[in-house]
């Protein structure tokens, strides 16, 4: 109570008398290159805009986020030929007029996490040096004609978690009719924006220049051509059923690729040569609770023999359905920095006790644990000996099958054989009845 009382006494004192923000906000003054500025932060300052501060001269950051904002006036705030980035995430904002900036060097918006449902065509007409923008988890839907056209400049945007699926898959991303994304942009993410389905050719005009692709949380089931560009792509949690190379069109000639996210998709396993082609730095296949196979040759023979264009760093593979794992990864796995093989149900056998010689870094050892056998449930691998890695042998193990079967056979047969000639050679003479004979 008291702080708003001088709050209150602090609004009625400015009403008459220029305010600077910082004397109501925390200012640094940042000198190392690349910041060169006073960076102001306002973040948790209630009613700040209130009292129309001014920036000071060579502002390059205002933060206004999380201040409980729910409408945006004309103000001296928003005036700045210095300003460079302005946040003003996690408010409650359901509408801005963009118009009323005057940020001409303005290169990092974040609109983030408020309540927008639209913007007025001409917002961004202004803002031609923007290069982020960020809209996710606003309330934007297929009416809102969100058009980009004006941001010849941008490299980024992020339109997470917005209704606007039906809208992305019938009005193109990257066609001036559509949103009108700049041809040069780096990075798109539209995940959780409820796409059902996308043409084939839907990323062809931005095949040469896209560097970065979040598509998760969608209801896509296949994996569309993407551009040869792509240095990161996200495509987690879609119901995609299957990875193989000849489903995935033109994966093969993503050459620049380097981080690749599959995380909780319905597959069931990861096959032979799938990366083969590609020289990723970080893969993530965690979360895949239906995958039960992991080939050997996931990334191709030839690295089996010859590991120097081996080049993942990091690889997890936690919480899917994995038992057991071919040792012949081993030469690969050794030279991967963290590998996370943790939360599968492994089958703690002869054939998973080269596992424990894997150079795993210790954070991610604790939950690489045996379901099997009963006697090692729940075990960590790393607290075992490799004794205690044993496969119990029964005579009726596949190798032993079908000799077993012929055995059986065979002895049978001779059995049978030498039934009948005993049958034949042996078989008494019939009996005569003497009486019968006497009275011939």
């Amino acid at each position: 109570m008291r702080a708003y009382i001088l709050f209150s006494a602090l609004m009625v004192y400015f009403q008459t008398e220029s305010v600077m923000i910082c004397d109501v906000c925390d200012c640094e003054h940042k000198n190392e290159p690349p910041t060169v500025g006073v960076v102001v932060n306002c973040s948790f300052h209630e009613r700040v805009l209130e009292v129309d501060p001014i920036l000071p001269d060579a502002s390059i950051t205002l933060d206004l986020s999380r201040s409980n904002l729910t409408n945006i006036q004309q103000t001296r705030t928003f005036q700045s030929k210095t300003l460079v980035e302005l946040l003003l995430n996690r408010n409650f904002l359901k509408e801005i007029n963009l118009e009323l900036f005057q940020l001409p060097e303005l290169k990092i918006l974040d609109l983030s996490e408020n309540e927008i449902q639209q913007l007025n065509p001409n917002s961004f007409k202004g803002f031609t040096k923007l290069e982020y923008l960020n809209l996710a988890n606003n309330k934007f839907t297929a009416m809102s004609q969100l058009n980009f056209n004006s941001l010849v400049n941008l490299r980024e945007i992020i339109l997470d978690n917005n209704n606007l699926g039906d809208d992305i898959e019938t009005r193109s991303l990257f066609d001036a009719q559509g949103y009108g994304l700049p041809l040069n942009i780096q990075s798109v993410s539209i995940s959780g924006v409820n796409l059902n389905n996308l043409n084939l050719e839907y990323f062809k005009p931005v095949d040469k220049t896209l560097r970065k692709l979040i598509i998760s949380n969608n209801n896509l089931n296949i994996i569309v051509s993407l551009p040869q560009s792509l240095e990161y792509l996200d495509y987690s949690n879609n119901p995609i059923k299957k990875i193989r190379l000849g489903d995935i069109p033109l994966l093969e000639s993503l050459v620049y690729l380097k981080e690749l996210k599959l995380n909780n998709l319905d597959i069931e396993e990861v096959p032979k040569n799938v990366f083969s082609t590609l020289m990723l730095t970080n893969l993530e296949l965690k979360y895949n609770k239906n995958l039960k196979e992991f080939s050997n040759l996931t990334f191709g023979r030839q690295l089996l023999s010859d590991t120097y264009d081996f080049y993942l760093e990091n690889l997890t593979l936690k919480g899917s359905n994995l038992s057991t794992l071919d040792k012949g990864l081993s030469v690969l796995f050794v030279k991967v920095k963290r590998l996370d093989l943790q939360q599968n149900p492994w089958v703690c056998d002869c054939r998973l006790a080269w596992l424990r010689k894997l150079p795993i870094v210790p954070d991610l050892i604790d939950d690489l644990r045996c379901r099997s056998p009963p006697y090692l449930y729940n075990k960590r691998i790393f607290d075992l000996n490799e004794k205690d890695f044993v496969c119990l042998k029964s005579w009726w193990n596949e190798s032993h099958v079908g000799v077993t079967i012929g055995l059986v056979f065979y002895t049978l047969l001779v059995f049978i054989t030498f039934t009948w000639i005993y049958i034949f050679i042996y078989r008494p003479a019939p009996k005569v009845n003497r009486q019968e004979y006497s009275q011939l």
